[in-house]
């Protein structure tokens, strides 16, 4: 003879109601302009050299209600813009490749990781790149602001990060 306790009934119980709520639960919904929600940076300190002597990894996390951000492989646009904090017409412009259709019915939530390599110290009111020890400053002290703009150009916040020392050498 099997025997089933009451408390059991009670947990039996307790994980069907569980179960049938999660089928109530509907997906987040977004703004359909996109959203940096979190910015973060693998390090605060560069050293400056020649292409890849140094490096500096952005953690950009992000939502998009309409979920369309990202381009497609043939698309030449820009989506991922970082203005360097020592002169605003420095902007680095990056591309992320498109987040497929059937993922984004209810907009997209992602993280984007996207390294940086060296950047040269700037010297003097002319914002002058400094290569050679001669003239240039010991360091360079600064902020990055960061946005992203979908396919419909919708433009997001903009987010700066700390400072970073640019070491210059």
């Amino acid at each position: 003879m099997i025997c089933i306790s009451g408390q059991k009934y009670f947990f039996i119980a307790v994980i069907i109601v569980l179960f049938s709520l999660t089928g109530c639960l509907s997906p987040p919904e977004f703004d359909e302009t996109p959203e940096i929600t979190e910015i973060s940076l693998s390090k605060t300190t560069m050293v400056q050299g020649v292409t890849q002597t140094d490096s500096i990894v952005f953690k950009i996390s992000f939502t998009d209600g309409d979920g369309d951000f990202g381009s497609n492989v043939s698309g030449s646009s820009s989506n991922i813009f970082i203005t360097d904090g020592r002169n605003p017409n420095l902007v680095y412009d990056f591309k992320a490749p498109e987040i497929p259709a059937q993922s984004a019915e209810n907009g997209v939530r992602g993280t984007i990781y996207l390294t940086m390599y060296t950047l040269c110290c700037l010297t003097g009111q002319n914002q002058n790149c400094c290569l050679t020890p001669l003239g240039c400053p010991s360091e360079n002290n600064f902020p990055f602001e960061v946005y992203i703009k979908d396919r419909s150009g919708k433009t997001s916040n903009k987010v700066t990060t700390n400072n970073i020392v640019l070491i210059c050498n």
